[in-house]
This record gives C-alpha cells, sequence and structure tokens, in this order.
C-alpha cells in the first residue's frame, strides 16, 4: 500500500520486522539464593523477637523452668541429677536430663544466681532461632511448602512460644 503527499509523492507506511523464531527475547532467569539463606533469615527473625520479648520476670514463675534451674544448679555443684529444693534431694526421675546439662554447662560459666538467668533465657532464644531453621528446612523439603509459606508459618508459629 503505498501513499501520497501532498506534494505528490508517493511513499510506503513504516511496518516494524517481525521476529523470525530464531530471533526471540532471551528468557526471564530467575534469582537463585545460597539454600542456607531462607533458614538463616528464618533464624535470625525468630532470634531477635526471641531477643526482644525476654521478660523480666523470675526464674520459677511457670515452674517448670524453676525446675529445670535447680536441676541445672544440681548438676553444676556435683550434687547429682536431685531435687536441691526437696528435703533429703531425692533423684529427679520426672524431667529429662538433656536441657538441664545444658544449663549447667551455662551456670558454670556463670555461677552468680540470679545474674546467670539472663544467660539462660538468651540460650532458649538461640534453640528456638536453631530450631525454626531446622523447622524450615523440614517443611521445604518434607512438606513441598514454598519459601514464602515455610518461613511465615514458622515465624508466626514461634511468637506464639
Amino acid at each position: 500500500m503505498t501513499t501520497t503527499t501532498s506534494s505528490g509523492r508517493a511513499f510506503a507506511p513504516f511496518t516494524p520486522p517481525t521476529p523470525t523464531p530464531s530471533i526471540r527475547p532471551a528468557p526471564r532467569r530467575r534469582r537463585v539464593y545460597p539454600v542456607w539463606l531462607a533458614p538463616l533469615v528464618v533464624g535470625a527473625t525468630v532470634l531477635a523477637v526471641a531477643i526482644a520479648t525476654m521478660t523480666p520476670w523470675p526464674v520459677g514463675v511457670f515452674y517448670d523452668d524453676g525446675i529445670y534451674a535447680i536441676l541445672a544448679k544440681s548438676l553444676a555443684t556435683g550434687e547429682g541429677y536431685r531435687y536441691l529444693n526437696l528435703p533429703g534431694h531425692p533423684a529427679a526421675t520426672h524431667y529429662p536430663p538433656g536441657y538441664p546439662a545444658l544449663l549447667a554447662l551455662l551456670w558454670l560459666a556463670s555461677p552468680t544466681f540470679p545474674e546467670n538467668v539472663a544467660l539462660f533465657k538468651l540460650a532458649n532464644a538461640v534453640l528456638l532461632s536453631l530450631g525454626a531453621a531446622g523447622l524450615f528446612v523440614f517443611a521445604r523439603r518434607e512438606l513441598a511448602l514454598g519459601t514464602g509459606a515455610a518461613a511465615g508459618a514458622i515465624v508466626l508459629g514461634c511468637l506464639t512460644v
């Protein structure tokens, strides 16, 4: 199709060339992050929230925390796994020894009570963040959740602890 100008000259309108099948725009690449980055972000987020929400309440308000502190002191002072707060110091049979053993190590590092309670609470925050990062990896691998869904569920779940 040709058209003419007011001066009478003919010209053809411009039509852009159509791309041939061999010339295609490059596909957009998704940005690939290291595998460890998302669990690290989840763990750091949970750690920051846990530290920010540490309470000034004394040990024993929730009963179990007081028992764990007593058992930690018992292990740290060489008394064995016993309830030091009861007459006769009976053997502790109700609570598993792993967590009191960790607290006993911290007790040895900071033996002055109640100043060491802040260290115990910090250890709880670190353990919660490590658990959150591990649970994130589990949710991604075993439950096939997306990164956002897994991170959101883990962080929101940890906020209730």
